[in-house]
């Protein structure tokens, strides 16, 4: 999952919000950027048939989906 899909299962779960904040800051940001290439790898796979335009635009999606911000999504799609 991405910081933002985290973020809104623990809001739900009533965790306080300074403790999840603490929590996503203590992330290393290469590994989270390096699950989010290997995911976006995995995708794009399955996706191979269609125009550049086309893929990139169902990879973001799929990206945002899962819960990634598209700051970070952007640093590994290109």
């Amino acid at each position: 999952w991405g910081k933002m899909k985290i973020r809104q299962a623990l809001f739900f779960k009533q965790i306080p919000s300074g403790v999840v904040e603490k929590g996503l800051g203590e992330l290393n940001e290469n590994e989270y950027l390096s699950v989010l290439r290997e995911l976006i790898e995995k995708r794009k796979k399955s996706i191979q048939d269609e125009n550049e335009y086309e893929q990139k635009g169902r990879l973001i999606r799929f990206a945002l989906g899962k819960g990634f911000e598209i700051k970070d999504i952007d640093k590994c799609i290109l």
